[in-house]
């Protein structure tokens, strides 16, 4: 087979694994659409605040495993002429089917989750730094919100110092790259968010 349909089928298949909304789906087993209580957003956070702590986990950590098994799998059947790059591609791809999946008209959650399941199998040392900066900031105000901005941000600064600083990685511009935009895409999502918090009407944990 075409070594670009093949790298085109991964990609479209990390989409539609990316759009699977696994937190519509555990609120419907608990009798209610996610879209039309709290927030109304398509997440592991909006789930919390509706069903409880377990679902809410449950929810992150599919969302969370969705992104590492696409990427992962993306490295492992990825032609020889693509090398590294479509791992990549595969990421932004599970993300954007968490954004805007196709079973639910393009609207989803915000990809918090997702991301950080795809970037730990691009940049471990970065999606870790991310994890801990996001459980530093949460503890401290108890906004998810505003960790996960923060965490998002730690995205592209951990990929940096892991491979320039730490030498742990090997140096990627275009990883680096894409990491920055993820996490400028995160925080564009968390604007409504942001907003709140400014206001002070935002929800605390």
């Amino acid at each position: 087979m075409n070594e670009a349909l093949v790298s085109a089928l991964i990609i479209f298949s990390a989409y539609l694994a990316g759009s699977v909304p696994f937190a519509y789906l555990l609120g419907r087993l608990r009798g209610f659409d996610v879209r039309d209580h709290g927030s109304g957003n398509v997440g592991a956070t909006n789930l919390t605040r509706l069903a409880g702590r377990r679902w809410g986990f449950a929810a992150f950590f599919l969302d969370f495993g969705k992104g590492m098994l696409a990427v992962a799998a993306a490295a492992w059947l990825a032609p020889d002429q693509i090398g590294t790059l479509l791992p990549m591609l595969a990421a932004a791809a599970v993300v954007a089917g968490h954004v805007w999946p196709v079973w639910l008209g393009f609207k989803g959650g915000k990809g918090m989750a997702t991301s950080l399941g795809a970037l730990l199998v691009l940049s471990p040392w970065a999606t870790i730094l991310a994890a801990v900066v996001w459980a530093a900031v949460f503890l401290l105000c108890r906004y998810v919100s505003l960790a996960s901005m923060a965490a998002a941000v730690m995205l592209p600064v951990g990929d940096y110092l892991a491979a320039r600083r730490f030498e742990t990685e090997q140096f990627s511009a275009v990883r680096l790259l894409l990491l920055g935009m993820i996490a400028l895409f995160i925080v564009w999502r968390h604007r409504q968010n942001l907003r709140r918090l400014l206001d002070g009407s935002e929800y605390r944990f």
